[in-house]
């Protein structure tokens, strides 16, 4: 996958969300961009998807207490 931006994409065997060649913005890590727009004046036509995107998943530091949350909301007792 190349970097750099050149403002365009290449379509070849284009089929549906995958390109043979995906450009982008330079200076960016290619596996941190979801895709680009198949038309920059039109959001409405999609995306084409880059294979090597990696979405972040933080790990938590420590698992979240017993005690927090929605889930242990005191009540009224009935």
């Amino acid at each position: 996958m190349r970097t750099g931006y050149s403002g365009r994409t290449s379509r070849a065997n284009h089929r549906g969300s995958e390109a043979a060649e995906v450009v982008f913005v330079e200076g960016i890590p290619a596996d941190k961009v979801v895709g680009m727009l198949i038309d920059p004046h039109d959001p409405d036509k999609g995306t084409i998807a880059n294979p090597g995107f990696e979405p972040y998943e933080p790990q938590p530091v420590r698992p979240p207490r017993d005690d927090t949350g929605w889930d242990n909301v005191m009540q009224e007792p009935s």
